[in-house]
């Protein structure tokens, strides 16, 4: 899961707008599901009492889920 968390990070460096969640899958052969595990654990939400680290922004508009780095996130990115 490492090399997908990494691939995910830098795939959302490139952007300078959110991504949707659809392409990111697509852009990185992965499934949503994985996708998803991922971001329980970069994201900003807690989940079952854990906090992520924070280095990914999500935001649901409508129907698609719109991924984006934080501050945070783009920092831990440059250390790399």
């Amino acid at each position: 899961m490492l090399a997908q968390i990494e691939a995910l990070m830098l795939a959302l460096r490139q952007e300078a707008q959110p991504l949707s969640a659809q392409k990111l899958c697509k852009r990185l052969n992965v499934r949503m599901s994985t996708l998803l595990r991922c971001l329980a654990y970069l994201g900003e939400k807690d989940i079952a009492g854990q906090a992520g680290l924070g280095w990914v922004h999500s935001e649901q508009q409508g129907e698609r889920l719109l991924l984006n780095l934080t501050a945070t996130g783009l920092a831990a990115c440059a250390s790399w």
